[in-house]
């Protein structure tokens, strides 16, 4: 089945806020890297530094997630029904990157 304009927007969407969560995730680890050299014993920069690193995981098990739907609606033998499933899971997964890309986007706000 052809993937549709819908599906393949938010596929977009999906891969751009996950590459702008790990720009700013990569930004942050190499902040709290310089103050944990300065500050290795501080509990709130090792916290950090320790989901920041998770959330590269994250990203990475995302989009092998994305890769996966892709591969699965593009198979001929899907309904429109797995493929609306499908469009829910990464609807899911997008409103969870954005939750965890505003948190980082406050996390590197404050390392600044």
């Amino acid at each position: 089945m052809p993937i549709t304009p819908e599906f393949a927007e938010l596929i977009d969407r999906l891969k751009q806020e996950l590459n702008q969560t790990e720009q700013q995730a990569t930004k942050g680890l190499n902040r709290t890297r310089d103050l944990l050299s300065l500050f290795s014993d501080n509990a709130i920069l090792l916290e950090t530094y320790t989901f920041l690193n998770a959330t590269q995981l994250f990203i990475e098990n995302s989009r092998r997630q994305v890769q996966k739907a892709v591969e699965f609606v593009s198979l001929t033998t899907v309904s429109n029904e797995e493929v609306q499933e499908a469009g829910e899971e990464l609807g899911t997964l997008l409103g969870k990157t954005l939750e965890v890309k505003l948190r980082i986007e406050r996390i590197v706000n404050r390392l600044e």
